[in-house]
């Protein structure tokens, strides 16, 4: 039995995980829109995370921020 995929990463997932106003009180754009804000990064690891990245631990998905040179605050 295999196990259920999860969506891969691509140059949308971002974007939708921070539209979507369900999320707004984990992860949001700042006022200007030029930094994300993390406001509770273990909410966010435990519930958002898993179903959209392989990898659900907040230190990963932060490092992938760097690697695509987002600037966030947590």
């Amino acid at each position: 039995m295999s196990r259920p995929r999860r969506a891969r990463r691509s140059a949308h997932t971002l974007p939708s995980l921070l539209e979507r106003p369900e999320n707004h009180h984990m992860i949001r754009w700042d006022a200007a829109g030029d930094h994300i804000i993390v406001e509770k990064p273990e909410q966010l690891a435990l519930h958002v995370l898993p179903s959209i990245y392989r990898q659900s631990r907040f230190a990963s998905f932060s490092r992938q921020l760097n690697v695509r040179r987002l600037p966030f605050s947590s």
